[in-house]
C-alpha cells in the first residue's frame, strides 16, 4: 500500500478537495463558477461569507460542471485567500484555532 504522494498527486488531491468545496458551497447557496481565460487552466471561484476564494484547476482535472462565474476576480492574493478559507473553516468565532496554526 502506498503511503506517500508525489507532488503531482498532492496537487491532484488539492484540486479535488477545492472542487468538493465548490460543490458543497453551491449546495449551500454560495456563488460558484469558472472563468476560462486559459482553456487549459480554468479558474474556479467560490464566494464564501468570508470572501472570494479561487483556484486554477487543470482542465483535464475539472470534474464538476460549474456555471460561468458571474463576478470577477477581486484581486486577493494567496495569503488573503488562505485567511478567508481558515476563517470559514473555523466559522470565525465559534471554533478556536489549534496551537501551531500556520498561515
Amino acid at each position: 500500500m502506498k503511503t506517500e504522494s508525489t507532488p503531482d498527486e498532492a496537487y491532484f488531491d488539492r484540486n479535488q478537495a477545492f472542487q468538493a468545496m465548490a460543490v458543497m458551497a453551491r449546495k449551500l447557496g454560495y456563488r460558484v463558477g469558472t472563468i476560462i481565460e486559459d482553456p487549459q487552466w480554468p479558474t474556479l471561484y467560490i464566494d464564501l461569507p468570508t470572501g472570494q476564494v479561487s483556484a486554477h484547476i487543470p482542465a483535464d482535472e475539472l470534474l464538476g460542471v460549474f456555471p460561468p462565474y458571474s463576478g470577477q476576480w477581486d484581486g486577493t492574493g494567496v495569503e488573503e485567500k488562505r485567511e478567508r478559507m481558515k476563517d470559514y473553516i473555523l466559522d470565525v468565532k465559534q471554533i478556536k484555532p489549534r496551537r501551531g496554526w500556520r498561515r
